[in-house]
């Protein structure tokens, strides 16, 4: 038994820690995603997502990163099925080296979905660019394209605030894809 106490205690404090920066992250006002610096993952050809939050008042943790060339899609599929898709169409330029932020008379598009189980029908909401800025803030960052066997990858950095008190922050290391991104919007338990 006083073996085991240190140890709890040191999950614990760990635990903690782990967890003000979530908390912190959710607690942030809209403004504040356009002061934060964005790091980037090292460039990788094994794609990654280290992107938490919360959606629809659920936990994300991202299990997916797919980029093509106007598109960022973040997806999680375990527990619960949520996927958040960026759409830098309007924006017209290439994404890999870029930062964006969703200020400005030209914004991106964001696209929210989540299911609970399967069969379920999903919970939307869709913000068009252009949409009233008190609605969400995005600040996004991208790294440049690894050369990769298979499919390239892009680094990249996410901080996304919506008004309601949602958030998704982290970074990724994104799959190159084609043009259309295909889903099966499926629940893995």
């Amino acid at each position: 038994m006083r073996r085991f106490l240190p140890v709890a205690i040191a999950a614990l404090v760990l635990g903690f820690c782990a967890l003000a920066p979530a908390v912190a992250a959710g607690n942030q006002s809209l403004e504040s995603v356009y002061k934060e610096p964005l790091l980037l993952p090292p460039a990788s050809c094994r794609p990654a997502a280290a992107v938490r939050g919360v959606l629809f008042g659920k936990p994300f943790v991202a299990d997916e990163a797919y980029i093509n060339s106007c598109t960022l899609i973040l997806k999680q599929k375990h527990k619960i099925y949520n996927r958040l898709v960026l759409n830098f169409l309007a924006l017209g330029t290439p994404l890999p080296g870029q930062e964006f932020f969703s200020r400005g008379k030209v914004q991106p598009g964001v696209e929210v979905f989540q299911r609970l189980k399967n069969g379920e029908k999903m919970n939307g909401r869709i913000f068009e660019g252009g949409v009233k800025p008190s609605a969400y803030a995005l600040h996004v960052r991208f790294g440049g394209r690894a050369k990769c066997p298979g499919r390239d990858t892009v680094p990249g950095s996410i901080a996304l605030r919506f008004a309601g008190g949602d958030y998704v922050v982290g970074t990724f290391v994104a799959r190159q894809s084609s043009r259309i991104i295909w889903d099966d919007e499926t629940v893995v338990p």
